[in-house]
């Protein structure tokens, strides 16, 4: 790493400070050092875990290692396996650079992924692929809760009323623009299909030359056009020339008999 980027890498409290910015209440509960166990049973730790609070933005849990120098970096290359006790129990796993340089291209283990300064934030360097994590154990349980109660602990001289009246009012505000989207893209869907519906009627009407309001027979029209859509117009041509044909034969039976009638009142005494 160059002697520019050794001047600007973060410490790791001011990492710490954008990571928690990046993974903010209420969306995120976020704890740093957790163990994967509490008392003797404790082998390892996590920088800092994440739990998700939103179903919408799914309820994962995801683990980091805040790396601030390369020579810390290059200690945890040398055995990555010391995360596998907490990462097992993430869905996801990054490590935290305090700096650009720190991990070089080609480093990082393929299941982990990479959060850099830019600026004042944390971004993705590479996404960290979904894991399929082991069900939490009661003692990695034991000490995410043991972590949630010191923060609480630590934090409870200083979060007053208005601080909680704040984050109830983000949350509501999220929740409500979250609302208004989801009400805006059901309208714009709904508009939609009304303007294909309507598309399709006028080309209807144009080929047609029938006017869909103005037709008194709605139903015999479906029929018709149903007729008509099925193939079996030619079948009902035959059936009414058949029907033709036979009002004809009883036309001329009719004229055959009025023949003979005339002709019976000719003849004398008939």
């Amino acid at each position: 790493m160059s002697t520019a980027e050794k001047e600007a890498a973060w410490t790791t409290g001011r990492t710490l400070a954008a990571l928690r910015e990046r993974y903010p209440l209420p969306q995120y509960a976020l704890f740093t050092e957790v163990g994967d166990a509490t008392g003797t049973q404790k082998c390892r730790s996590a920088d800092a875990v994440a739990m998700g609070c939103w179903p919408s933005r799914g309820l994962c849990l995801t683990g980091f290692e805040l790396k601030v120098s390369r020579s810390d970096w290059v200690k945890e290359l040398a055995d990555p396996a010391k995360a596998e006790a907490v990462c097992s129990f993430c869905d996801f796993w990054y490590v935290v650079a305090g700096a650009r340089g720190i991990v070089r291209p080609g480093e990082l283990p393929p299941t982990w992924g990479l959060l850099e300064p830019k600026g004042d934030k944390l971004v993705v360097s590479r996404e960290a692929p979904a894991l399929s994590p082991e069900p939490v154990s009661r003692p990695f349980l034991a000490a995410l809760l043991r972590r949630a109660a010191e923060t609480l602990a630590a934090a409870g001289a200083t979060v007053t009323a208005d601080d909680l009246a704040r984050a109830r009012a983000q949350a509501f505000e999220a929740g409500k623009k979250s609302g208004e989207a989801l009400g805006r893209s059901a309208v714009a869907r709904e508009l939609r299909e009304l303007e294909t519906l309507r598309a399709a009627v006028e080309r209807f009407e144009g080929e047609s030359g029938l006017r869909l309001d103005r037709w008194p027979h709605g139903r015999s029209l479906g029929s018709a056009v149903r007729l008509v859509m099925s193939g079996h117009i030619e079948d009902a041509r035959k059936g009414m020339d058949a029907a033709a044909a036979y009002a004809q034969g009883v036309l001329r039976a009719v004229e055959d008999y009025r023949k003979v009638a005339d002709a019976a009142k000719e003849v004398p005494g008939g």
